[in-house]
């Protein structure tokens, strides 16, 4: 897969595969054809990703849900899954005849990375916004369900003085600010989003693409706006590659917290009640900080569609 144009394509008669036009006859542009894997093929295949590498954990390492050792464990599964992922995306896109013709739309010259980066703040703020949305109540309705759900998780840092507690970092690392945003934006916005567009409309292929996007994440109400503000760039772009950025920038400032956080307190522990309770003005001053910046965005920045980069 690459972002060169694609060849034209058809669909053949039987079979669900591609075939080449005549000489002459319309191009189809990247959307078309990352609409020709079903969606229920693509839920499979995100529900087999995800479940395979857990299942095969508990049999590899015993412990892998004893916390206290856990931690490079828990990060080759999250590689393994974003792997796995986009590897049977490839074989799908294999056996449809279309594994090296998907295009990722125009590149990005340096000024449009840049502001591309800028809007990883933003939205970083709605993240915080929606997690205390909806998990504040929670913890005074639902508190088990929250320390389970949100506080209880492994951390992508770990700072105790093992090799194994480095490693597992410095793959978390990798997994969130690279692996990760390029195979959730292949798929989520390339082909689930394009393949319910053609079949539902632009509207219903936004919030069910986002939707299944928030579910794969601990923050329901930030996946949802996320995925539904880089829907939104995509749609209008034609590009995964803005997508692609934001996404990184939005995970590598996470990220960065994070260090600040245990470097200033000498290694972090997970939250308990109390204290994710006492935060609670976090939220909106996340509000504070990424709505207004993402209407900016989308009145200035995308006000005209962008021109691909020669």
């Amino acid at each position: 897969m690459n972002g060169a144009a694609s060849i034209p394509f058809d669909r053949a008669a039987h079979g669900g595969k591609l075939k080449e036009h005549q000489e002459g006859e319309p191009q189809m542009d990247s959307s078309a054809m990352f609409a020709v894997l079903r969606g229920r093929s693509l839920l499979l295949m995100l529900l087999l990703a995800t479940a395979l590498p857990l299942l095969s954990a508990r049999f590899i390492w015993p412990e892998f849900f004893v916390a206290e050792v856990r931690s490079l464990p828990d990060a080759i599964v999250g590689c393994a899954v974003y792997v796995l992922l986009a590897s049977l995306i490839w074989v799908a896109c294999k056996k449809a005849g279309i594994a090296d013709q998907i295009s990722f739309g125009h590149r990005l010259n340096a000024k449009q990375v840049w502001i591309y980066s800028l809007l990883g703040i933003p939205l970083v703020g709605v993240s915080v916004f929606g997690l205390y949305s909806v998990y504040l109540p929670l913890s005074y309705a639902w508190p088990d369900f929250v320390v389970f759900w949100v506080l209880d998780v492994p951390p992508l840092i770990w700072w105790e003085p093992r090799i194994e507690a480095v490693l597992a970092s410095g793959v978390n690392a990798i997994v969130l600010v690279a692996i990760a945003p390029v195979v959730e934006e292949l798929f989520f916005r390339g082909f689930l989003l394009n393949r319910w567009h053609q079949q539902y409309g632009p509207a219903k292929a936004v919030v069910f693409s986002s939707m299944i996007f928030a579910l794969f994440h601990v923050d329901v109400v930030g996946g949802l706006i996320f995925g539904a503000v880089l829907s939104a760039i995509y749609m209008k772009t034609k590009s995964l590659f803005g997508p692609i950025v934001i996404h990184m920038s939005n995970n590598a400032i996470v990220f960065v917290l994070l260090l600040v956080e245990g470097t200033v307190y000498s290694g972090t522990q997970n939250w308990t009640l109390d204290e994710f309770r006492a935060f609670w003005w976090l939220g909106p001053l996340g509000a504070v900080i990424g709505i207004p910046w993402i209407v900016w965005f989308f009145r200035k920045s995308l006000h005209h569609r962008q021109a691909p980069s020669t």
